[in-house]
This record gives structure tokens, sequence and C-alpha cells, in this order.
């Protein structure tokens, strides 16, 4: 992506995840390839960006201290909409009241994840401004590139809200199944070596997302079974860097690959799942349209998008206020 500064050159005091997936890392690399300023400790700034987990009290005693705008990204309410694991309403508006009183905008990931907090928190007006990759998009060659027989999941292999054992049991009904690979960011709680060893996995454990990107581009395909998720970026990522995916029919995933031709698949039904696999593996002119297709949507999900629209917004509460 070509990095065009933005109009204006803002210092900007941010908040968030921090560590070797570097959420806030990414967002600040954005602002600063923008033209941007990431405000240091003591420093003046024009407005406060924060995508901490709530509730988040640096970020709250920031926007009471100085006043300035805030603007707090929420990447989802884990009300895990449609499944066995759903939660009530009140389990999810214990931090709405302070959320809503500090933040000057709230954006989210997603149209879907608006309509959450209309729903569950009364609360209209979320700005969509998705969620930045943790890789650089590389789809260059990716018809001829080389690939191994590789089904690539990213997850963690004891959420049952990953689904991971779905994918498990499809590849078990396949004849010729392609190698799993399981990138598991965290560690291997109560799976013993022999797990592993007998369904073909190459457990990776908190790999970097430049190692994880070779292992996606070298693959044939990755699969995202989820039962829920607020945006969900594995396999945004996997077409970003030319690799097809599958990923479980469920109402976010519709929304983020509408228009693009991925392979959907029901997120109860491992046979359903076989199918697809099975399907791409047959076709692989499926895949290759699938990255074709997304490739006009790929900029939305880069460092330096998501810093422009924030930026923008910023605009907005400054034109309001």
């Amino acid at each position: 992506m070509n990095i065009t500064p933005f109009r204006r050159s803002y210092r900007i005091k941010t908040f968030g995840f921090r560590g070797s997936w570097g959420q806030i890392f990414r967002v600040e690399q954005g602002f600063r390839n923008i033209g941007c300023t990431i405000a240091e400790e003591g420093e003046d700034f024009d407005f406060i960006y924060s995508n901490a987990l709530l509730p988040d009290q640096k970020t709250v005693d920031c926007k009471r201290a100085t006043g300035k705008p805030l603007i707090w990204h929420v990447h989802d309410l884990p009300a895990f909409e449609g499944t066995a694991h759903q939660r009530s309403i009140e389990k999810l508006t214990v931090h709405r009241n302070i959320t809503i009183a500090t933040a000057d905008q709230i954006t989210v990931n997603t149209r879907f994840v608006a309509r959450q907090l209309e729903t569950y928190w009364g609360y209209q007006g979320a700005k969509v401004v998705g969620q930045l990759i943790q890789v650089d998009p590389d789809a260059d060659g990716f018809r001829a590139r080389p690939r191994r027989n590789l089904a690539v999941i990213i997850g963690r292999l004891n959420d049952p809200l990953k689904n991971t054992e779905l994918a498990l049991q499809a590849l078990s009904r396949l004849r010729s199944p392609p190698d799993l690979a399981m990138i598991w960011a965290g560690k291997p709680k109560k799976k013993p070596h022999s797990f592993f060893r007998r369904h073909r996995i190459k457990h990776y454990c908190e790999i970097p997302a430049n190692q994880l990107a070779t292992v996606i581009k070298s693959a044939k395909m990755l699969l995202a079974p989820s039962l829920f998720e607020g945006l969900g970026l594995p396999p945004i990522e996997a077409l970003a860097l030319g690799t097809p995916c599958i990923v479980s029919d469920i109402p976010v995933k519709r929304e983020v690959f509408d228009s693009t031709p991925v392979l959907f698949h029901d997120p109860n039904s491992a046979e359903d799942l076989a199918r697809a696999i099975q399907q791409l593996l047959s076709n692989e002119e499926l895949g290759w349209q699938m990255v074709e297709r997304f490739a006009s949507k790929v900029d939305f999900y880069t460092p330096d998008a998501h810093a422009a629209n924030i930026c923008t917004i910023y605009e907005d509460i400054r034109a309001r206020q």
C-alpha cells in the first residue's frame, strides 16, 4: 500500500494491547505512516485513542485529567449470540455507563458489533473502522506460489467457540486430508503430545506475525470454523497473503466477505466442512477467485487506513464542538 500523508499531522495519546501480537503497536505504526506523532509521557497531544479491553482506568483517567477528545475502539461484546454460551444483557452492560460517558466516539470492527452496541447498550452511532491485520499484505504471484499440503487454523484449541474440534472431525472424513497446522497463541493446556502426533498437527506457540505470514502463504487453505466472532482476522489475513479460506457461516463473516466467493460451511456440521475442504482441494480456481475478489477490500484493514479513519473521526468531533 502506498503511504499517503494525512492532510494534517496530529499528536495522539494511545492506550491498548501491547505484546508480541502488537495490536496497539500496529495502530501507532499506522499513525506514524500517515504523518502523525505518538505522544510520549508528559507531552501534549490532540486526542486520545484506545483499543484497550474494558474497563481501562488509564484511559478514563487520561480523559478526565485532560478533557481531550477520546476515540474508544470496542472490538466486540462477548455476547456469543447464537451459541450455547450466549450471555444475558445484564452481564454485557457492566462497563456500559463508564464507556459511553467517557468516550467522545466509539468505533467498532463491523456493523455486526455496531448492532451489538445498539442491542445490549442502547448505544447508537458507533462508527465502523475495521480492525487492522497483523501482517503486511503480500499476494504477489499467489497462483504460482509453491504450496505445502497444509490447512492452517489460528486459535485456541480449548476454546469451544473457536470450534477447532470440528475441523479435526472434518479432516478425518477425507480420504487424503491435508496436514493441519494449528497456530495457537498460548500454551497447549490439557493437550498431550500424542494428540498433535495423532492428528498430524504442527503446533506453534506465540508465533510472531512475520512467521505466521510465512506459514499461511505456503498453505493450501486456512480454516476459520468459529462459532462466534466480532470480526475474525485470520481469514482476512489469509486472503491478503494470497491464500484461500473456508469460513463458518455466521453473520459477521457474511458481512465481512460480502461479494467475496469464500466457501462457507455449517458451523455445526463436520460433514459440511469436509465437503468444503474437498471442494477447494479439487478446484484450485475457486481459491484464486477468492483472493482476487477480496483484493479491493484489503486496504481497509491496513494500519494506514485504520489510522486515517481515526483521524477523520477526530476531525468530525472537532467540527461538532
